[in-house]
C-alpha cells in the first residue's frame, strides 16, 4: 500500500517543532518554531514547478518569519506584519503575482493585512481598515467584486468596509461589525 489511506510519518527533522499547520488538497505547510514556512507533498509548492512530490518538509524560500499561514487547494500564503507573500500554483491570479511560484513572492499593494483566508482558487485578505480584498478565480463570485472575473491583483469586496473576521473556501464568510455575517461566492450547495 502507498500509505495514502492511513497515517504515516513525515520526515520533518530539519524543520523541528511546528506551531501552526495549513493543509491544501495535496500538500501541507507548517510554521516552525522560528516562524519559517515549510511544506511537503505536492511538488509545485516545495520542490519546484516540475511537480516532484516531496515526502520531506522543505523550507519555503522567502521571508524568514511569518505571523500567519493559510492554504488553498494548490497555493499557500503567509503574512509578515501587514504584507502578504504567496507561493504554489498561480492559475487565475490567486498568488497575486502572475504565474506559478515555488518561492514566496510578495503581493503588491497590501501593507496593512491582519488576516488571510485562502479559498479553493482564490485569496482574500482582511485589512486593518476592515475592508477585504481578494484575488484569483472569480467566475462564481468568490472575489466579491461583483464582476464574475478573475483578478491577479487585489480587488475590494463590494460594500464590506468593517470586517472583523474572515473565512473562505469555494465562497467566503465575513463578520461585519454592523451587519453580522455576510457571504459571497459559490452558493449552489
Amino acid at each position: 500500500t502507498s500509505g495514502a489511506f492511513y497515517p504515516h510519518h513525515v520526515d520533518a527533522r530539519d524543520m523541528g517543532p511546528a506551531s501552526t499547520f495549513a493543509v491544501g488538497e495535496r500538500f501541507t505547510c507548517a510554521l516552525a518554531r522560528d516562524r519559517a514556512a515549510w511544506c511537503w507533498g505536492d511538488g509545485t509548492l516545495t520542490c519546484g514547478a516540475g511537480g516532484i512530490p516531496c515526502p520531506t518538509a522543505r523550507r519555503v524560500v522567502g521571508p524568514p518569519a511569518f505571523a500567519e499561514l493559510d492554504a488553498g487547494t494548490s497555493h499557500a500564503c503567509g503574512r509578515v506584519g501587514g504584507r502578504v507573500w504567496c507561493w504554489g500554483q498561480g492559475g487565475s491570479g490567486r498568488l497575486g503575482t502572475g504565474g506559478d511560484s515555488d518561492v514566496a513572492a510578495e503581493v503588491a499593494g497590501i501593507t496593512d493585512a491582519v488576516q488571510l483566508a485562502l479559498g479553493h482558487q482564490s485569496t482574500c485578505v482582511r485589512r486593518a481598515t476592515g475592508a477585504v480584498v481578494c484575488f484569483g478565480e472569480g467566475a462564481a463570485g468568490e472575489l466579491g467584486a461583483g464582476d464574475g472575473l478573475d483578478h491577479s491583483t487585489p480587488v475590494e469586496v463590494v460594500g464590506l468596509l468593517d470586517a472583523t473576521d474572515l473565512v473562505c473556501d469555494r465562497g467566503c464568510f465575513a463578520r461585519s461589525a454592523s451587519r453580522g455575517w455576510l457571504a459571497w461566492g459559490e452558493g449552489n450547495a
